[in-house]
């Protein structure tokens, strides 16, 4: 291609000049005959330079170079060029057309190569200097993180299940177990040096499932155990971590012993704080009440911020209740949060109103007599009854507004959409004595219930609430199993 270059350069000049030679008038012979030897030295020094740049050029084109016409000497202005110097004149510029159009894009190429390459190099400088990042590898079957869960089993107490998860000194977590079927779990948090943190058997009353609220001691690996709080109980279960945050807080404030305290949960992550100075040694009761709908979540904090208790539902149907005494003296902290329902995937929060009420001593239960003993112990036996034979009719009509504000009915035409729930809960089996309480407009019945093959009596938990002088159902817990001398 620098051989084709090297010869057009003289070949575009000729008929350019040859033109302008002919246009110009004549002038004296001697400066036309130098200026023409000036030119026909130029023209020739021009075409031996190339050829002497690149002595490797074919011999066609050295022939056609040397048969390129010499500039003619300049002509009378009316004298015409014959037709040989218009055809030597024409012949070259006819000749060149192709080889302008065609040079410039033989001589692209080599010039554009080297930008393409320069391109490709630093590219792959760039990938060379930013290398791909490694793939993380893949965290042990029993290594949990934050925000994640497991799903395994265990077979007998003696043999534990065990997690690890990494925690920081001072990290607030929440450790759940939930037993799938009948599994009943009891969960130990220990620190990495195997000292126990907290354990926990059930999550409330009417929960069986395992839950721990704790803030670490020392960072490192921290372990979970698990296992069935019996043979007869092990199974299948979910576990779970999750660091806390108190980002959620809108409500913050000191209460006294013996105030009241309007409270409202927003959203699913909401939580409110409040503190409270007690004694060391002080009963108190710490209850908060929520609104129809509202499922209230109870957390107590020691003075150090040691976690001591939590409930779910051991107050009127939904609510959190904590009846305590004070290890030491010192500002205490509550949280109130909203209860989940349901698990991971399908969970909902019951957010709403409450009131928080903080007393010491608490009041004990008075034991219903009379007329509203034979009420209560009536409609709690007819409730059960009616759930064990699926009577929908019953159901509706005896529930309270806490029940059906929790399930959404309507009519008793809603109620067999739960009813497989409210069996799964009551068990079949026989009913037998009925005792109460009652403080103010609510009571709560416990009914013996005595289930075929199983040696314990086991007991049902039945709220209800005065509503205009007829009592009807709120809330029916777990059977929960007591000894037999306290059920004699």
């Amino acid at each position: 291609m620098a051989e084709q270059s090297g010869q057009e350069q003289p070949t575009e000049e000729q008929p350019a000049e040859a033109q302008a030679a002919g246009e110009q008038p004549q002038q004296a012979e001697p400066a036309a005959a130098a200026q023409d030897q000036s030119q026909a030295q130029s023209q020739a020094d021009a075409q031996a330079a190339p050829a002497a740049q690149d002595p490797a050029a074919d011999e066609p084109a050295a022939e056609e170079q040397a048969q390129t016409p010499v500039r003619q000497p300049a002509r009378e202005p009316d004298q015409q060029p014959s037709a040989d110097e218009q055809a030597a004149a024409e012949t070259p510029a006819q000749e060149e057309a192709p080889t302008q159009e065609e040079a410039p894009a033989q001589e692209e190429t080599p010039a554009q190569q080297p930008a393409a390459d320069a391109d490709t190099t630093d590219a792959a400088a760039e990938t060379e200097a930013e290398p791909a990042p490694e793939p993380e590898p893949d965290l042990p079957p029993n290594h949990l993180v934050y925000g994640g869960e497991i799903r395994s089993s265990v077979i007998t107490p003696d043999e534990p299940a065990q997690f690890r998860f990494e925690g920081a000194e001072g990290d607030l977590v929440r450790v759940r177990v939930d037993g799938l079927g009948d599994m009943d779990p009891v969960a130990t948090l220990l620190e990495p040096n195997r000292a126990e943190i907290a354990s926990n058997d059930d999550e409330s009353i009417a929960n069986r499932d395992s839950l721990i609220i704790a803030t670490l001691p020392s960072s490192g690996l921290q372990v979970i155990r698990v296992a069935p709080y019996g043979t007869a109980y092990a199974g299948e279960f979910i576990v779970s971590v999750e660091l806390l945050e108190a980002e959620d807080v809108d409500e913050s404030r000191i209460v006294a012993i013996g105030e009241d305290v309007q409270g409202r949960l927003h959203s699913a992550n909401d939580f409110d704080t409040f503190e409270f100075t007690g004694e060391a040694g002080q009963v108190v009761r710490i209850r908060a009440d929520g609104e129809i709908g509202a499922d209230t979540f109870l957390e107590l904090f020691g003075p150090d911020g040691t976690f001591l208790a939590l409930d779910d539902d051991s107050g009127h149907a939904l609510d959190a209740e904590l009846t305590v005494t004070l290890p030491e003296s010192g500002q205490y902290r509550v949280d109130v949060r909203p209860a989940v329902v349901g698990r991971p995937g399908g969970e909902r929060h019951r957010i709403g109103d409450y009131v928080l009420s903080i007393v010491s001593p608490p009041p004990a239960p008075l034991a219903a007599s009379g007329d509203t003993a034979t009420q209560l112990s009536a409609l709690a036996l007819t409730y059960l009854d009616a759930i064990q034979t699926g009577d929908a009719i019953t159901i509706f009509a005896l529930a309270g507004p806490e029940q059906i504000g929790q399930t959404g009915w309507k009519s008793a035409d809603d109620v067999p959409r739960d009813l497989s729930r409210l069996q799964d809960t009551v068990t079949a089996g026989a009913l037998g004595e009925a005792t109460a309480v009652v403080e103010g407009e609510r009571a709560r019945v416990t009914v013996a219930l005595t289930i075929p093959g199983v040696e314990a009596v086991q007991s049902l938990q039945v709220d209800a609430t005065n509503v205009n002088g007829q009592w009807l159902v709120d809330f029916v817990l777990r059977p929960i199993p007591v000894a037999e001398d306290d059920a004699a």
